[in-house]
């Protein structure tokens, strides 16, 4: 069978009275490139024979190769399982601003793809058919992993912008700051009033303490946040300071919003700049998942 035009010979009937259809659907495929050409594939038909014979020499090939290297088979095709369908994002990338989520996958299929090429190609040795042989992409994945930590992670780093660093970087010390105020307004209500708040600046008092609850309300750098008919939550207010860095903060955010999504917008360019190669790469992994299905069924029906 091969990719081409379907024909009327093909027809349902002749699949499911030939078996074709119960083999295709026993298949044992892992990626999701090797799922759509397995919907592809087409017969071949009088006058193709050769093209036939140069198929099943490959099925017969690919079979030997299952049969003597069962451990590296296993490898790749536990690698397969991690393989998300990404070439919506790929193929979008040139127009579109990318998510988060989308880099992530991204990052995670060329974390995929430098782990095949290590598995398959050792040194000079290709330990597979070259059709199958990836190309590299490492030049991408530098991009999008400029820590070159290899982490199957993503977040948007402070490398990949210089202002966007400054711009975390004074949001920690508006943090920094607004803590060291209110661990200071803490201390201040523990000498005055004998009452020590959590780490989080609250406290939680039982409403049959009504000394206690009385207390606590009075102090005006408390307010009630929560209660029900056992106990009362107070929380430490934001004064003057507190509410001016966080007046800071708020633009801030916007600020740092705007440039992750001009990184966004850079990776994405970047991404639609080897766009061919992914999906290149993505249909030659396709074609070995479903070459190594074929052959591994093959094998265990002999």
């Amino acid at each position: 069978m091969r990719l081409g035009t379907n024909r009327r010979l093909a027809n349902v009937k002749t699949r499911q009275e030939t078996g074709l259809d119960f083999i295709m659907q026993n298949i044992d495929l892992n990626t999701p490139f090797g799922k759509k050409q397995l919907k592809e594939i087409k017969p071949y038909f009088p006058g193709e024979e050769d093209e036939l014979r140069e198929e099943l020499d490959k099925v017969e090939s690919m079979v030997h190769f299952v049969q003597e290297n069962s451990r590296l088979v296993e490898q790749i095709q536990e690698l397969f399982m991690e393989l998300k369908e990404v070439t919506y994002s790929i193929n979008r990338s040139a127009n579109q601003t990318l998510a988060v989520v989308e880099i992530y996958e991204i990052k995670s299929l060329l974390l995929s793809m430098r782990r095949l090429l290590q598995l398959t190609v050792k040194g000079d040795e290709r330990l597979i058919p070259e059709e199958y042989i990836l190309e590299d992409t490492t030049d991408l994945l530098d991009v999008l992993d400029p820590r070159r930590d290899r982490i199957n992670t993503f977040y948007i780093y402070d490398e990949f912008s210089e202002k966007l660093r400054e711009l975390r970087g004074k949001k920690r010390e508006l943090e920094l700051a607004i803590r060291k105020e209110q661990k200071a307004k803490r201390e201040e209500i523990k000498k005055e009033h004998g009452i020590m708040l959590t780490p989080k600046f609250d406290i939680t008092v039982s409403k049959s303490k009504t000394s206690d609850l009385e207390k606590i309300k009075a102090i005006e750098d408390l307010e009630m946040v929560d209660q029900d008919h056992i106990s009362a939550t107070f929380m430490l207010k934001a004064n003057d300071v507190v509410f001016g860095h966080m007046r800071d903060l708020d633009v801030l955010h916007g600020e740092i919003e705007e440039e992750e999504e001009v990184v966004r917008r850079e990776i994405s360019i970047e991404i639609s700049k080897h766009a061919g190669v992914l999906l290149a790469n993505c249909d030659r992994m396709g074609a070995l998942d479903l070459a190594l299905g074929k052959s591994v069924f093959a094998v265990k029906n002999d």
